[in-house]
């Protein structure tokens, strides 16, 4: 018999409820757990994702997703180094999963119960709503998309149309068509997140290569991501609390 979690991942501020539930092996990577929810919502792992929770970060992108950063306490993990039942330290516990930092989807994912069964594949035991399209800028755009696409006498229709296509109808995949896909990405060994490229772009990979990252090398991206949000007065700070004050951004303590 193989340890499982039941996830339920919800979608913040969808009305109605946009809501998947899952069996996850809880000894997949964190990065194979994003692309089961990746799966289930039909969408293509096309943008960086994080997941948070008390004292822990756990993500794909260089500039925090090392081992090499603990700031207060709270820990930076690469997704490839952590396994999901490492992720959740309790039945009931949330955690936010965030996906493509421009558009910033956000969830809440719940773990419901910590499960013994048969097989070694993630499974979708409900599906309610369909998920917006991951290209759609926030959820008034999808669900302005779709009011169009459904009244012919509003100006958007003809472009809703068009985009959407004249058979469209915004219906979620059943349970079982999520599973056939997520048994389908699976049934073979999913390689690390990055380790797809070939061997040109590997050799290229250099300073963005999260292994070779020390701590100044994480604190210099951290500054250029988050650059928008620094105060106009960080110049006159010297290095240590500026260092300090970039980790306080990014674990979304601005300063005053």
């Amino acid at each position: 018999m193989a340890q499982f979690l039941k996830l339920k991942l919800s979608l913040k501020h969808a009305d109605p409820a946009i809501v998947r539930v899952l069996d996850i092996p809880d000894d997949f990577s964190v990065y194979e757990l994003h692309l089961a929810l990746q799966v289930s919502l039909g969408w293509n792992d096309l943008e960086p994702f994080e997941m948070v929770r008390s004292k822990l970060t756990v993500g794909v992108e260089p500039s925090y997703a090392g081992q090499g950063i603990i700031h207060d306490g709270h820990a930076y993990r690469h997704a490839d180094d952590l396994e999901a039942k490492e992720l959740f330290q309790m039945v009931g516990q949330r955690i936010s999963y965030t996906y493509d930092f421009s558009r910033l989807w956000e969830f809440d994912l719940t773990l419901l119960e910590r499960i013994e069964r048969e097989g070694e594949l993630p499974s979708c035991l409900d599906a309610q709503e369909a998920a917006p399209f991951e290209d759609s800028d926030d959820l008034d755009t999808y669900y302005g998309m779709l009011i169009a696409y459904a009244d012919s006498s509003l100006a958007l229709h003809d472009l809703a149309v068009n985009l959407l296509g004249d058979d469209f109808e915004a219906t979620p995949p059943s349970p079982k068509e999520i599973t056939e896909h997520l048994e389908i990405l699976f049934s073979d060994e999913v390689e690390p997140h990055g380790t797809d490229q070939d061997a040109s772009d590997a050799e290229d990979y250099g300073w963005w290569d999260p292994s070779k990252y020390d701590d100044g090398m994480r604190l210099r991206v951290l500054q250029d991501d988050i650059e928008r949000q620094l105060p106009h007065d960080l110049g006159g700070l010297n290095t240590s609390d500026k260092q300090k004050t970039l980790l306080d951004i990014l674990r979304g303590k601005h300063p005053d």
